[in-house]
């Protein structure tokens, strides 16, 4: 989103309220360039390190000290900046850095009334840094928590970062938006992030170009009468595929199914559900001969149970994405990513959803959803991420004679020439078997 990371030789100012994850992203700044000296105006640098070393970083930052000592400070006495660049300039010199953070920044400036005062001695410092060639990186407080007059900070930094930390419906949701970044391009838009004992990871952010690779190598569904319906011979590897259906016709079966063929052809799934523990979803796969606990065994599977509510829907995803990035998987199976719909507002949602997706497809890992579709919604899809996935499979029930048929057929598949039939099927102790699946010619 910032074109390749922060502006080398220039200053940048990340900014927010408390709790917000501001001194978080300055350590992962000065990690990620070492050597960095850090300068410290408010917490002390063993609580810096300790937070530092919970992540594995920072073994060799240089901390300063500038926190101000209450017993030492007169009434209307102002900072003298000039032993403070001193200090710094050593410290840069000693560790070979070119980077430097100056974490709280604002705080250094509490003591000056006069705005003209404060916007003279901050160009004064970013002027002592690019003049050097010094690549800074500050952090302070927002309006609502320092002084008004700290605000001129966004006119004279290059580059200005927001966080914000938001509680929506019991959820905290952190998010990050670039307010300036001056002479390139960048992105604008909101992106939520989530600070844990990994570190911090954002939400995929996969630009304006659809980049995911085309496939010409097809994965089997495990049920050879859905192959025939999809051409024969199953989906496009590294697609994305949707069974929708309301509750009991059979979504995540099929989906289990096709997750057991792609593990004994050798490949790796993760299998993420919201609804079900893993010991569960091993016995009720069972119940249909498909034996999944041997491949949780070899590590070709994979199986994470999360409990929906207990995150927002902005961690899920994250996580979800983070998962595949680090463990590189075949393919993902999400159960039911419905659920994630009722965490907020619908088009977040949405718009988080189609990043993942987007995000997955590019890395080239095949994407398996299923979608709960509602009893009181006359069997009508409203997730409405239906146009980005490329093979829409619908199931169904239906009361005849007083006994239920579940039924299922191919909304869309692209690239492949699909049967128009819907088509009855049973779930049995041998499987799924369906019923005449052939296409016409």
């Amino acid at each position: 989103m910032l074109g390749g990371g922060f502006l080398a030789g220039r200053p940048t100012l990340i900014r927010g309220a408390s709790g917000a994850g501001k001194s978080n992203f300055a350590l992962m700044f000065a990690a990620a360039n070492s050597p960095t000296v850090f300068a410290t105006f408010d917490e002390a640098p063993e609580r810096l390190k300790d937070y530092a070393a919970n992540w594995g970083l920072g073994s060799d930052l240089s901390f300063l000290d500038f926190r101000p000592d209450p017993e030492m400070l007169v009434s209307g006495e102002v900072p003298e900046l000039g032993g403070m660049l001193v200090r710094i300039d050593l410290a840069l010199k000693k560790a070979g850095a070119a980077c430097l953070v100056m974490d709280a920044i604002d705080v250094l400036f509490e003591a000056f009334e006069n705005r003209t005062q404060i916007r003279r001695e901050l160009h004064r410092v970013i002027n002592w840094c690019v003049g050097r060639g010094v690549t800074l990186v500050a952090t302070s407080g927002v309006d609502s928590d320092y002084r008004a007059s700290t605000g001129i900070l966004d006119y004279i930094f290059d580059c200005v970062i927001l966080l914000d930390r938001r509680n929506e419906n019991g959820l905290v949701t952190r998010i990050l938006n670039v307010l300036k970044l001056r002479g390139t391009g960048h992105g604008t838009n909101e992106y939520p992030f989530l600070i844990d004992d990994h570190g911090i990871s954002l939400i995929p952010v996969t630009g304006i170009h659809l980049s995911a690779k085309s496939s010409n190598r097809r994965l089997s569904t495990g049920i050879a009468g859905l192959d025939r319906m999809l051409g024969e011979r199953g989906v496009w590897e590294g697609s994305v595929v949707m069974f929708s259906g309301q509750s009991g016709t059979g979504k995540s079966i099929f989906a289990i199914s096709m997750c057991h063929a792609a593990c004994n052809a050798g490949k790796t799934a993760i299998y993420a559900s919201f609804e079900e523990a893993p010991e569960q979803i091993i016995r009720n796969a069972k119940s249909i001969g498909i034996a999944l606990k041997k491949h949780t065994e070899t590590g070709n599977l994979n199986i994470v149970s999360v409990g929906v509510a207990e995150l927002g829907v902005e961690e899920h995803i994250i996580r979800l994405a983070r998962l595949v990035d680090t463990t590189r998987p075949d393919l993902i199976f999400i159960d039911p990513i419905s659920s994630l719909g009722d965490l907020g507002d619908a088009r977040l949602f949405k718009h988080l959803v189609l990043r993942l997706l987007n995000h997955l497809k590019a890395s080239g890992t095949t994407v398996v959803l299923t979608e709960l579709i509602p009893d009181n919604s006359k069997n009508v899809s409203h997730m409405n991420v239906s146009s980005v996935t490329d093979t829409w499979v619908r199931v169904n029930r239906v009361e005849r004679d007083g006994q239920y048929f579940r039924s299922i057929h191919v909304h869309k598949s692209r690239g492949s020439a699909t049967s128009d039939k819907v088509v009855e099927f049973q779930m049995t102790k041998k499987g799924l078997l369906l019923g005449d699946t052939s296409v016409a010619a």
